[in-house]
C-alpha cells in the first residue's frame, strides 16, 4: 500500500515506490538531491516552521526536502 511521503511519523522508514509528480523539472530535483525510485528513506525530522522533511537516504545520506516535495513522493 503507498503512502505519502509526509504521512510517514518521525523515524518511520519507507521506500520511495512511486511519484505523483512527473514533471521535468521534479525530475530533475529528486536526481540533485539522490531521491530515487528504490531508496530507503527515514524520516529524522519535521521542521515546524515550514514543514520540510529531514531524511536519512539509503543509510549513508541526508537530505532535506520541502513539504510540497514530500507531498509528491510515495512510499511503501
Amino acid at each position: 500500500m503507498h503512502r505519502l511521503l509526509t504521512d510517514l511519523s518521525l523515524d518511520e522508514c519507507g521506500t520511495l515506490a512511486a511519484l505523483k509528480d512527473t514533471s521535468a523539472p521534479f525530475l530533475q530535483y529528486l536526481d540533485k538531491v539522490g531521491l530515487h525510485l528504490g531508496a530507503q528513506v527515514r524520516i529524522l525530522a519535521k521542521v515546524a516552521f515550514d514543514n520540510s522533511l529531514e531524511l536519512r537516504v539509503n543509510r549513508d545520506r541526508m537530505v532535506l526536502i520541502s513539504a510540497e516535495a514530500g507531498k509528491n513522493l510515495y512510499v511503501t
